[in-house]
C-alpha cells in the first residue's frame, strides 16, 4: 500500500515537474516571441522614422531647389529681359531687330518654364491662394481672346471668340487665376492645331461660369484623356513640343482651387474641347478700376514721383535709371529708417521697396508707414519688389503692401502698375535713337545700359559704383589683414555680380574661389586676395577716368 502511494506520489511529482518544465518552456517561448515582436516593432518604427526623415529632407531639398530657381535663375533672367527691353528702343537695323526678337522669345520661354515650375510647386504645397475681387468678365474675356489673335495668325488659324453678353457688369472672382487657366488652354489648343480654328466660348449658367476652349487639332485618344492632367506627362503626339508637360496639370489644380471642375471631350483627327465650370456670381461691389482711390485724377505735372528704397546702392541706381526712362521722378533711399522722414517732408505718389534689407525689412517698413500719424503717408501706395516665390499675393496684401512686382519685371510692367492706379498718366517714353560706335565699347557698357544716352544718369551710376566698390575694397583689405575668412567670403559674394557684369573674368574666377573656401587663412589665399585688390583698384581707376573723359 505504501509502495503504491509512493509510486503515485512519484508519478504526481513527475507530472507536476513535467508541467512545470513545459510551462517554463512556454514562458521562455512567449518571452522570445514577445521580444522578437517588440524588436520587429522597434525596427519598423525606426525604419518609419528614417523614412519620414528622408521624406522631410526631400521636401526641404525641393523647397531649396525652388528657392534656388527663384534667385539663381530669375536674377540673371531679370538682367537679360531688362537689357533686351532697353536695346529694343535704340536698335533700328532690321537684322539686329530680328536677333533681338529671337532673344526676347527665348528669354520669355525660359521665364515661362521657371514660372510653371514655381506655380506647380506652390500648388503642390498648398501655398497658392484665391483672391476674389469684382471685375467685368465680358471685357476681360474679350481682351484674352484679342491677345491670342496674333499667336493664332502666325499659324493661319482662325480664332473664334463667343462671350455671353450677360457677363457685362460686375462679377466676383479671381481674374488672375481665371486668366491663367484660359491662357494655358488657348496656348495648348493653338500649339497642337495645324489647320482650322480655335474657339473660346464663355457662358453664364446661373451661378456658374462655363468656359470652353475647342480646337480642330489632332485630338486625344480616350486612354490618354486622364494622363494629360498628370504632371510631367507628354503624349506621343506632343513629343518635341516646348515645355515640361506641366501646363494642363497646373490648369487642373487651379480649377480645383477655384472650386470648379474640368473635363475633356475629344475625337481623333477632328479636335478637342476642354470645358471648365467654376462658381461665379454677380456682385454689387464696385469694380476696383472705378473706385475713388484708383481712378482719382492726379495732378502730377511732368512726372510721377517715386521713393525707391534698397540697401544696395548700385542696384538702387540701376532701378532708378530704368524708372527715369519712363519719365518717373525718383528719390533713392539706402536707409529704410529714413523713409518716414522723407515721406513727411516731401510728396510722393509711390514707394517701391526691396524686401530683404538688413537695417529694416520691407515688411517692417510698410508696417511703420501704415502706422504713421499722417493720413497722406498712411494711404500712399507701397509696392514690394521681390524675387521671392514662397509667398502668396495675400501675404503681401495682409502685410500692408498695395501691390508687388516679381523679379524679373520689365519697364512695361512697372509702367502698367503705375497706370493702373493713375490711369490719366501717359509717360513721354524716351525714344531718341542712340548712336552706336563700336570703337567706344568699354568695360562699363553693360553697367551703363540702363542710362541710355543720359550722361548725368551714367555718371551717377559710375560714381555710385566707385563709392560702393571702394567701401567693399576697404572691407576686403581689413578682412585679409585680420585673416577673417567669413568676411572675405561675404565680400567676395557681393562683388561677384558686379565683376560678372563688367565681364572681368580673371577677377570673377578668383572671387568665386574665395567665396567657396571654408578652411583657414593661408599664404595662397593671401596671394589671391592681393590679386583681387589689384584688380579692384585698377577697375576703380578706369571708372574714374571714364567719368573724367565724359564730363
Amino acid at each position: 500500500r505504501y509502495q503504491d502511494r509512493d509510486q503515485v506520489m512519484r508519478h504526481s511529482v513527475q507530472v507536476v515537474g513535467g508541467i512545470a518544465v513545459f510551462s517554463l518552456i512556454l514562458i521562455v517561448l512567449f518571452i522570445i516571441f514577445i521580444w522578437k515582436d517588440i524588436s520587429r516593432s522597434n525596427r519598423y518604427r525606426r525604419e518609419l522614422e528614417e523614412s519620414n526623415r528622408r521624406a522631410e529632407e526631400l521636401l526641404k531639398s525641393r523647397e531649396q531647389l525652388m528657392l534656388t530657381i527663384t534667385h539663381d535663375i530669375k536674377a540673371p533672367l531679370s538682367s537679360i529681359i531688362g537689357y533686351i527691353d532697353l536695346l529694343s528702343g535704340h536698335i533700328r537695323e532690321s537684322r539686329a531687330k530680328y536677333y533681338l526678337e529671337n532673344m526676347k522669345s527665348s528669354s520669355d520661354h525660359l521665364l515661362q518654364l521657371v514660372t510653371d515650375l514655381l506655380d506647380y510647386h506652390r500648388l503642390d504645397s498648398d501655398k497658392m491662394e484665391i483672391h476674389d475681387v469684382p471685375f467685368e468678365p465680358y471685357r476681360f474675356f474679350c481682351e484674352i481672346g484679342d491677345s491670342f489673335i496674333p499667336v493664332a495668325g502666325k499659324k493661319n488659324l482662325e480664332l473664334i471668340t463667343e462671350i455671353d453678353k450677360d457677363l457685362q457688369g460686375a462679377y466676383l472672382g479671381d481674374p488672375f487665376r481665371i486668366r491663367q487657366v484660359v491662357n494655358n488652354l488657348l496656348s495648348n489648343a493653338i500649339k497642337f492645331t495645324e489647320k482650322g480654328s480655335v474657339a473660346l466660348r464663355v457662358k453664364l449658367l446661373g451661378s456658374r461660369l462655363k468656359i470652353q476652349v475647342e480646337d480642330t487639332g489632332m485630338g486625344i485618344a480616350e486612354d490618354d484623356r486622364e494622363r494629360i492632367f498628370k504632371e510631367f506627362t507628354r503624349l506621343p503626339g506632343a513629343q518635341g513640343a516646348e515645355g515640361f508637360g506641366l501646363g494642363l496639370s497646373i490648369t487642373k489644380k487651379l480649377v480645383l482651387l477655384l472650386g470648379g471642375k474640368i473635363s475633356v471631350d475629344s475625337t481623333l483627327e477632328q479636335g478637342t474641347c476642354f470645358t471648365v465650370i467654376i462658381p461665379f456670381k454677380k456682385t454689387d461691389m464696385v469694380i476696383p478700376e472705378e473706385t475713388a482711390e484708383e481712378s482719382a485724377v492726379l495732378d502730377m505735372g511732368k512726372n510721377v514721383r517715386c521713393l525707391l528704397v534698397d540697401d544696395d546702392r548700385l542696384q538702387l541706381e540701376l532701378t532708378a535709371s530704368l524708372m527715369k526712362r519712363y519719365n518717373f521722378s525718383c528719390v533713392c533711399c539706402e536707409h529704410p529708417k529714413e523713409v518716414l522722414g522723407l515721406l513727411s517732408d516731401q510728396k510722393f505718389d509711390f514707394v517701391f521697396t526691396d524686401i530683404q534689407m538688413p537695417e529694416l525689412s520691407g515688411f517692417e517698413l510698410v508696417r511703420l508707414i501704415r502706422a504713421s500719424d499722417l493720413p497722406e503717408v498712411r494711404s500712399i501706395p507701397v509696392v514690394a519688389l521681390t524675387a521671392r516665390s514662397n509667398m502668396s499675393d495675400n501675404e503681401f496684401l495682409s502685410a500692408g503692401f498695395t501691390s508687388h512686382l516679381n523679379k524679373p519685371f520689365t519697364g512695361k510692367e512697372l509702367y502698367d502698375l503705375v497706370v493702373r492706379y493713375y490711369p490719366d498718366y501717359i509717360s513721354d517714353l524716351y525714344t531718341e535713337e542712340t548712336v552706336h560706335n563700336p570703337e567706344e565699347e568699354l568695360r562699363f557698357s553693360a553697367l551703363l545700359a540702363f542710362a541710355g544716352d543720359d550722361k548725368d544718369a551714367a555718371n551717377e551710376i559710375l560714381a555710385s559704383f566707385v563709392s560702393e566698390t571702394r567701401q567693399n575694397l576697404e572691407r576686403f583689405k581689413s578682412a585679409r589683414q585680420d585673416k577673417d575668412m567669413s568676411t572675405i567670403s561675404a565680400v567676395s559674394h557681393k562683388l561677384i555680380p558686379l565683376f560678372t557684369l563688367l565681364e572681368h573674368r580673371e577677377c570673377t574666377d578668383i572671387l568665386i574661389e574665395l567665396e567657396k573656401i571654408k578652411g583657414e587663412f593661408n599664404f595662397e589665399i593671401d596671394q589671391k586676395c592681393q590679386l583681387v585688390e589689384t584688380y579692384i583698384v585698377n577697375t576703380i581707376s578706369e571708372a574714374e577716368r571714364y567719368i573724367t573723359l565724359h564730363n
